[in-house]
């Protein structure tokens, strides 16, 4: 079945709207992109909004420099090149350095480091 974007609820535009607000604020930032089974995080370069694929629904499209995936369980994964798209549908899902040490301590005290040794660019 096919979904038109006539019948998503005004809730979705809503949340894209507030993503993509929360993602201008955090521009030029490192941030964290919370995607249920994996946390990415990477210098947010780019915002907007645009459609995923085939859907007919719009998404928040972030940009993210010198990305690096890790697990919900705080260990690093790997290293996703250069840049990396993200497509989220929630403010929540982008989180500042701030929101990361309250939720994924762990990851955090890593990234740290990491901007220390200016990984991310």
């Amino acid at each position: 079945m096919k979904i038109s974007t006539s019948e998503l609820p005004e809730k979705w535009y809503s949340n894209i709207e507030k993503s993509r607000e929360k993602a201008k604020r955090l521009l030029n930032q490192i941030v964290a992109i919370d995607l249920n089974t994996s946390i990415i995080v990477g210098k947010l370069e780019d915002v907007s909004v645009d459609r995923l694929w085939r859907l007919k629904y719009p998404f928040c499209k972030l940009t993210l420099k010198n990305p690096e995936k890790y697990g919900i369980n705080g260990k690093f994964e790997s290293k996703l090149g250069e840049e990396q798209f993200c497509f989220v549908s929630k403010p929540q899902m982008i989180m500042s350095l701030e929101e990361l040490s309250e939720k994924f301590p762990e990851i955090h005290e890593d990234v740290h480091v990491k901007i220390r040794r200016n990984a991310f660019g």
